[in-house]
């Protein structure tokens, strides 16, 4: 990803957006993986409990992300 650098982003929000995309990554991965398990195979389970936690993890990324955007001031907006 890459930031426009006259565009000015905390550091914090920079470091939860890069989390959140890695999260994002992961959580499609995941997703890629149960898709092509069958539900009878035994590997199915972990799989999805695996994409399952993934996806709150993003969630509660998001939560914290967007919390931390709308505290900006205007000198730091994105």
């Amino acid at each position: 990803m890459k930031l426009d650098p006259k565009v000015f982003i905390p550091h914090n929000i920079q470091t939860l957006m890069y989390a959140y995309i890695r999260k994002l990554d992961k959580s499609l991965r995941c997703q890629s993986i149960v898709d092509k398990i069958d539900p009878n195979d035994s590997k199915y389970l972990d799989a999805y409990r695996d994409l399952v936690n993934c996806q709150i993890d993003c969630k509660n990324l998001d939560v914290k992300l967007n919390k931390l955007i709308l505290k900006l001031t205007e000198n730091e907006q994105i």
